[in-house]
């Protein structure tokens, strides 16, 4: 590698130990997660059929979040009804809590939802409306009304909006009488951000592996889950989530008040990643199961061992994605297929965001050599330096290298059968060179 290049190296693990330590400047960068509180919290209590939200404050909020309600349920019309106290100039001077008790009303005449979930924007927050001395009494039988401070300029992103909310709820799962758990019964958490019949293959795969280790699914937390449904999580022994990070307040809430068991496998993408995911939940569930005699994983396996093959002995990867869950399940991945990967474009705004999310996965293991620069020019002469890499990249930056680009939003990804798909993809990646000199970009 020339020295440039050499300057811009590190290793994840330690990266994250500056971070945690606060000695890396860090400019703000855009990511999902970097979006506000108010969007995480939104798109929470979204999954709950039986819950109406209103937005405390400006419409131009609700106006933008409209376009991703269907996220998780875009083979169905969205039909939720979406509310806003829609601040105007007046009402920022002077402020809008007669505006709020005014939309609770009406929400209450027109749907009498048993769940009203209040989220608040900037200038709700910033004017300091006092959201629970409003709601508070107006409740009806049956029904509960939350609220929550969401406003996007007290620096809450977007992930600490979703975990506020599981936190909320939770505790009105808490409220509810007692039922009893049933033993061996878990519940499955999919990876959000997905949708149409890819989201349904996605959960029947997790459904699947978990039936094959003998358990039986209580819950599938999905877009348009009913309100009740979602309270009876709390029935099953065991919450496994494809995400883990995700759910992982919801996880760590339940465990606190229900006892109920977290599993903390997450992405299951690979076959190496699929079988830890299996069996650490065989093993938090007390299930003796034999991997080695399993005719699939085998078939699996000699699937893997002709990948690992065409790819060669020690080849590297360049893995290039958004600093996240899905950095992390490519660089497991790449592993799996034997490569060496190299992650770059690490952004360190996301690390902070996400740090818990890192800091388990370090202390779990996981480290790799990353490269630090976001600079598509520098990237390019990283590959141009290795020699003959695999690129892990959804962007045609990188013409005469072989890159394996995979989107996990329109394939089969989790899972063993993910793997199987993945394995036939990389495989005909491999057998179909592209041209140096192409004007075509291959469809990923």
């Amino acid at each position: 590698m020339t020295p440039a290049i050499e300057d811009r190296m590190g290793v994840f693990s330690e990266l994250v130990e500056a971070i945690e330590a606060d000695a890396v400047h860090i400019r703000e960068g855009l990511d999902m997660h970097q979006f506000c509180a108010y969007w995480g919290a939104h798109e929470i209590f979204g999954y709950i059929d039986g819950a109406v939200c209103v937005v405390h404050g400006t419409s131009g909020c609700m106006s933008n979040r409209r376009f991703l309600m269907p996220f998780g349920g875009a083979d169905k019309c969205h039909l939720q009804p979406q509310y806003s106290t829609n601040f105007n100039e007046h009402d920022v001077v002077f402020g809008g809590e007669r505006k709020l008790e005014e939309a609770v009303a009406l929400v209450q005449q027109r749907h009498d939802p048993k769940l009203i979930a209040i989220i608040t924007n900037c200038c709700a927050d910033i004017i300091g409306d006092d959201v629970g001395g409003v709601v508070r009494g107006m409740e009806r039988d049956g029904q509960r009304i939350v609220w929550l401070h969401t406003g996007g300029f007290t620096g809450k992103s977007y992930r600490k909006g979703s975990e506020e909310a599981f936190r909320v709820l939770a505790g009105l799962m808490e409220e509810q009488p007692a039922k009893p758990v049933v033993p061996g019964t878990i519940n499955l958490f999919p990876r959000r951000w997905v949708w149409g019949e890819n989201q349904q293959r996605e959960a029947a795969e997790g459904i699947r592996m978990l039936e094959k280790l003998g358990l039986k699914v209580n819950k599938v937390v999905r877009k348009g889950m009913p309100y009740e449904e979602f309270l009876d999580l709390r029935t099953a022994e065991a919450n496994v989530s494809q995400c883990f990070f995700f759910s992982m307040s919801l996880f760590e809430e339940m465990q606190k008040r229900f006892g109920t068991k977290q599993i903390k496998a997450s992405n299951p993408v690979g076959l190496a990643s699929s079988l830890a995911w299996m069996q650490s939940t065989a093993r938090a569930m007390n299930i003796d199961y034999d991997f080695d005699n399993d005719p699939e994983i085998a078939e699996l396996k000699e699937m893997r061992e002709i990948t690992r093959q065409r790819l060669g002995k020690g080849r590297k990867a360049v893995v290039w994605t958004t600093t996240g869950e899905r950095m992390i399940a490519l660089t497991k991945f790449a592993r799996d297929v034997g490569l060496e990967p190299i992650v770059a474009g690490v952004d360190p705004a996301n690390v902070r965001d996400k740090i818990n999310m890192f800091r388990k996965e370090v202390d779990d293991g996981f480290d790799v050599p990353i490269f630090m620069s976001q600079y598509v020019e520098d990237i390019q002469e990283l590959v141009r330096e290795l020699d003959d890499p695999i690129v892990l990249c959804n962007e045609d930056y990188f013409p005469g290298a072989t890159v394996f680009g995979y989107r996990f939003n329109g394939r089969q990804t989790y899972g063993l059968e993910g793997a199987r798909a993945m394995y036939t993809q990389l495989l005909n990646v491999l057998d179909n060179p592209r041209s140096r000199y192409s004007f075509m970009a291959e469809a990923m």
